[in-house]
Parts: C-alpha cells; sequence; structure tokens
C-alpha cells in the first residue's frame, strides 16, 4: 500500500516561477482542512529538517526548499493505492500562501509550515474579509446586494441559490464585507464562500442553498467505514411554522405573513417561531420565516465521522448519505473535512449537518 501524499509547487514571495518540489521522505505529516461556509481552507505540513533544507542552514541553502512566508504553495493530495487497478486521481488542493512556521528540535529537527488558501490572503479579496466599513443597500433582491458588494473587489459572483429574497433594504454596520454578506446570506438560509475553479484561478463569491442540495448527487458512507462517529439526536419541541410581520403602506398597519403547518393533526396550533425583523414587504417576510423554519429543524442535527483509511472524496460541499447507522441515516451536508496523513496512514474527518426538507408556505 502506497501512502498518502502531497503533490507541490512552491513559489517564492519575491519570485515570478513555480518549481515543483518532491517532499518524498522529509514529509513527516500533513493536514488539509476544507472549509465550506466562507472560512479559509488550510494546510499544514510537518517536515523532517535533519539536513537543514528546509530551513535554510547548513550546506543546504535552496530557495526552492525554504518554505518562507509569502510563499505560494499549488497543492493536490495523492491518496493511498494497494496497487490493484489505476491509481486514484489526485484532488487538487487549491493554491495556499504561507503564513506562519515553526522550528523545532534539536532531535528531532523539524519544520512546521501553515498555510491559508490564496483565496483568502490574496490582494483580490482581502479588503472584501478584512477591511469594516457602514454602508446601506436598496436591494431589491439579495442578488443584487451580493453582486454589488462583489463588484467592489473585482470578484465575480455565482449565485446559486434557487431562490433570490427580495430585500427592501441591508444596513452594514462597521463590519467587513464578507461578515456583512455571510449575515445577510443567514437571514434567508443561504450559505456564502470564496472560492476559484481552478488553482490559481480567477476568485469567485459563491452563494448556494442547503434546501437544494435535497436532490442532489451524493457520497455514501457505511458504518463500518468509521473508525469513529458522533451522530447526536436531541429531543426538543420543533417549531412546525413560522411568522413574520411587513408593513403594508396600503393598509396602514403591520400584516402578519405565516409558513409551515397551520395545524397540528388533532387540531391545535404547532410551535410557532416568531421572527422580528423591520420587513418592507410580503415576499421578504416571507422568505425570513421560511428560513427561520428551515434553520430551526436543523438544530441539533449535527455530526462528525471519523474514517480511516480516508476518504478523499468527503470535501466541504458534498451531500453525504449515511448507511447503516440506524436513526440517523439519511443526507447530510459536508461542512467542513480535514485529510491527514503521516506514518500512521491516511485519515479523513468529517463534520456534517443534517439536511432537512424545506417547509411549505401558506
Amino acid at each position: 500500500m502506497t501512502p498518502a501524499r502531497l503533490l507541490l509547487t512552491h513559489q517564492p514571495p519575491d519570485g515570478d516561477r513555480e518549481t515543483a518540489v518532491d517532499l518524498g521522505p522529509w514529509l513527516r505529516s500533513f493536514r488539509y482542512t476544507d472549509r465550506s461556509r466562507g472560512e479559509a481552507d488550510s494546510l499544514d505540513i510537518e517536515l523532517d529538517d535533519t539536513d537543514g533544507r528546509f530551513s535554510g542552514r547548513g550546506a543546504f541553502v535552496d530557495a526552492s526548499w525554504a518554505f518562507e512566508l509569502g510563499s505560494r504553495l499549488t497543492a493536490s493530495l495523492v491518496p493511498p493505492h494497494d496497487g490493484d487497478g489505476a491509481a486514484p486521481a489526485p484532488l487538487p488542493l487549491g493554491t495556499f500562501e504561507v503564513d506562519q512556521d515553526e522550528t523545532r528540535g534539536p532531535d528531532p529537527s523539524v519544520v512546521v509550515v501553515g498555510a491559508q488558501s490564496a483565496a483568502v490572503l490574496g490582494s483580490a479579496s482581502q479588503g472584501f474579509r478584512r477591511h469594516k466599513r457602514s454602508a446601506a443597500y436598496e436591494g431589491p433582491s439579495l442578488r443584487a446586494v451580493c453582486a454589488a458588494v462583489a463588484s467592489r473587489h473585482d470578484l465575480a459572483l455565482e449565485y446559486l441559490a434557487a431562490t433570490d429574497p427580495p430585500v427592501e433594504r441591508a444596513d452594514q454596520r462597521d463590519e467587513a464585507d464578507a461578515a456583512f454578506l455571510a449575515r445577510v446570506c443567514d437571514r434567508f438560509g443561504l450559505l456564502l464562500s470564496v472560492r476559484s475553479q481552478t488553482p490559481g484561478g480567477a476568485l469567485s463569491v459563491v452563494i448556494y442553498d442547503e434546501a437544494g442540495l435535497s436532490t442532489a448527487p451524493a457520497v455514501t458512507v457505511r458504518r463500518g467505514e468509521c473508525e469513529g462517529f458522533t451522530l447526536p439526536r436531541t429531543l426538543h419541541t420543533r417549531a412546525r411554522a413560522a411568522t413574520c410581520s411587513y408593513y403594508d403602506p396600503a393598509k396602514g398597519e403591520s400584516v402578519e405573513v405565516r409558513v409551515g403547518q397551520a395545524e397540528t393533526a388533532d387540531g391545535r396550533t404547532p410551535e410557532t417561531l416568531t421572527i422580528r425583523a423591520r420587513v418592507g414587504t410580503e415576499a421578504e417576510a416571507r422568505a425570513l420565516a421560511t428560513a427561520a423554519l428551515v434553520r430551526g429543524a436543523r438544530a441539533g442535527a449535527d455530526g462528525r465521522l471519523d474514517l480511516a483509511p480516508g476518504r478523499i472524496d468527503l470535501v466541504a460541499g458534498v451531500v453525504v448519505q449515511l448507511v447503516g447507522f440506524g436513526a440517523p441515516d439519511g443526507r447530510y451536508l459536508c461542512t467542513e473535512s480535514s485529510h491527514e496523513g503521516s506514518a500512521s496512514g491516511y485519515r479523513t474527518s468529517a463534520q456534517i449537518v443534517a439536511l432537512p426538507s424545506s417547509p411549505s408556505s401558506s
């Protein structure tokens, strides 16, 4: 069985050329963490520095081996292979910028390199995530608000959500643009990510929804594949309906919009969420109530899977079908995954959240 390994190209901070680097026997371990909710992907590499090639000491002074702060690493993960059949294709991890390192010693002498996705640290999105501002946006929809903010940073917008909720007004109060958009999207039950289609390619702000994943293709994980798992179930009174009010200028009064279950089987009013927000239209009130009901259905449905050997197809954003777990069987969204390789083997850990059914509206 060949072990999991990394394929790397390295570009020094002051260089304009990439050099392929074979870490070979110097790779002690690696950890790649893939996130889907607007946070930075990360890559951590632990290297054997006995001969000084990674710290640039002794007889080994070669810039291609010194992963200095600001260096760019383009990485792919090659999973283990038992020699039967064709070798699996590497998983492109993206381009990362080295933002921290640590030298340990003296025995063993080790260099640990930490890097974050260049989609976060790169100049195109640095202001998007870090520079705070206050502003007001006059809709008319969530997509329009997202487009206005993304264009400010020359970022493309990929709006993949099935709905485009109306937004009469959205206020940004001393927030970075990324935090503001994530908050507004979450208000309507949508998710935000910043990604490139290819390593080092143009960046996009991606908006998508969990409800649209209910029929998406899924990767299957069976109980016997797991080294460990945590799938909590919470006994609580789950809201079956939600209400939100908007001001109707024609009537001169607030009007309540209700979504979800009208009444229980025995004729009683079901547990109901009340959304208190400043809303100007019926459509926006309905969208807010629907999103709140979906979030409520998801409460307490988070879980974790630990697989050894790991699975290269368990990445953030994929739908996971659990089989053989009993009551927790069903469809989940992988929100974060970590892939680790070392002398002890290749492991994958996945954070998952149950995909609830979308509520009906009335």
